[in-house]
């Protein structure tokens, strides 16, 4: 019998079927997930304990003007109003102390591109890994203008017409008191009961 020479083959075969549908479903997970985030109307992010972006979802571009290229590594502070960065560094710090959520989230103004200044509801968590490090928060933002300025305008005619109730109280207040004030005067005049030295 010669040496080396095959005598015969051994086949080994594995079942690679749940994977093969692992990974289809994987992919279809993804694709999902990437359209949502293409397409949404909402702003995707995270940041890092610096407050600067990690990743911002490519509907920015739609939202506010930018490109999600250039915000990458920018804080988010940088576009959000004065007067509401105070709110939103509050309401972080709590969420990454205790894990506590404003109640209906956060409403603030974000720059856009153009300078104009709009109002966006945003909320968020922070995320740690296995041994309780912060990872980075991952948020959501959506802007409300629309809703907003309306809210506002009813604001502004619900206060003019409570101006307008008061005034109208006033006047019938005064109106009230001018008539008390000429009844007895009009009343002795009628019965002739005030006598002028002189002309009776």
């Amino acid at each position: 019998m010669l040496q080396n020479a095959v005598s015969g083959r051994v086949w080994s075969f594995h079942n690679i079927t749940e994977l093969v549908k692992t990974e289809e479903a994987l992919r279809t997970s993804e694709e999902r997930y990437r359209l949502i985030v293409e397409k949404s109307n909402d702003v995707l992010f995270t940041f890092n304990i610096a407050g600067e972006f990690s990743y911002i979802s490519p509907s920015v571009k739609n939202i506010l003007g930018y490109d999600p290229s250039d915000l990458i590594g920018r804080s988010l502070s940088s576009l959000v109003h004065p007067e509401n960065v105070l709110q939103m560094q509050q309401a972080i710090q709590h969420n990454i102390k205790d894990g506590s959520q404003t109640p209906g989230g956060n409403e603030l103004r974000l720059r856009h591109v153009s300078g104009e200044w709009r109002w966006h509801n945003a909320s968020g968590n922070a995320v740690y890994d296995t041994h309780g490090k912060f990872i980075n928060f991952v948020g959501i933002s959506r802007d409300i203008t629309e809703r907003k300025l309306i809210t506002m305008r009813l604001d502004e005619l619900h206060k003019t017409m409570q101006l307008v109730t008061e005034i109208n109280e006033l006047i019938v207040k005064i109106d009230n008191e001018k008539e008390c004030c000429s009844r007895p005067v009009t009343g002795s005049l009628k019965a002739g009961s005030i006598r002028w030295p002189g002309l009776v």
